[in-house]
């Protein structure tokens, strides 16, 4: 049986392996950049750069003032007595022109944007410490402040971030002690360090690991 030929002079065959190729290195491109992990880690330098340069801000201010901002003055809302978040772009946010012209906001502000949290006197703050939650793969060298891949760093009992700026005069909370829920007792049970609970984890003594039992209780419906 004859093969039948394409004007180009090519058989079908011909033509149905380069495109079989085609797709083999295409998807081996892929495959090598992993282009979700690309955008995952360029968000995380824009939050990275981002809180930098609220450093700078802030520290500029202090030199001008004598104390950090009040939450009013760089927030655009607010969480609780200490806490609030920042994103400039939000038509409540407060303008911080006179100290930067970046747009300061996380990339992704419907899951978690910056927290702005403060020490010391709600009118003077004496100290701070801002908070962003990554979201490229966990490495340990990205990560100076021992938050863990499990994003332990940040107000007590919710946590939930894993890189910060800070004063130097403040104090990073970071969760200690780790929660999952035991299928045995069906409870959000401690399991101890993040070493411990991933070896819970690995022999079905625990699922996904929390910060605290209230966020798994929280994440579990399940006390």
């Amino acid at each position: 049986m004859k093969t039948k030929k394409l004007n180009s002079g090519l058989t079908l065959l011909e033509v149905m392996v380069v495109m079989m190729l085609l797709v083999l290195l295409i998807t081996g491109v892929l495959a090598l950049f992993k282009p979700q992990e690309q955008i995952a880690k360029a968000k995380d330098a824009k939050r990275k750069n981002d809180l930098n340069e609220l450093r700078k801000v802030f520290e500029d201010w202090y030199s001008d003032k004598g104390c950090y901002p009040k939450k009013t003055e760089v927030c655009y809302n607010n969480l609780s007595a200490t806490t609030c978040e920042i994103c400039t772009s939000q038509p409540t946010s407060p303008s911080l022109e006179s100290y930067t012209k970046a747009v300061v906001c996380d990339p992704d502000p419907s899951l978690k944007n910056y927290l702005y949290e403060i020490n010391g006197d709600a009118n003077c703050p004496s100290a701070y410490l801002v908070y962003a939650k990554l979201s490229a793969t966990y490495a340990k060298e990205n990560d100076p402040y021992n938050c863990s891949a499990i994003h332990a760093c940040g107000p007590s009992p919710s946590f939930g971030y894993d890189y910060l700026v800070m004063s130097s005069n403040a104090v990073i909370p970071v969760a200690g002690n780790y929660y999952c829920l035991n299928p045995k007792f069906n409870q959000c049970r401690s399991c101890g360090t993040a070493a411990l609970c991933a070896v819970d984890q690995s022999t079905g003594d625990c699922g996904t690991i929390y910060v605290s039992r209230t966020v798994c209780c929280a994440s579990t419906g399940v006390c």
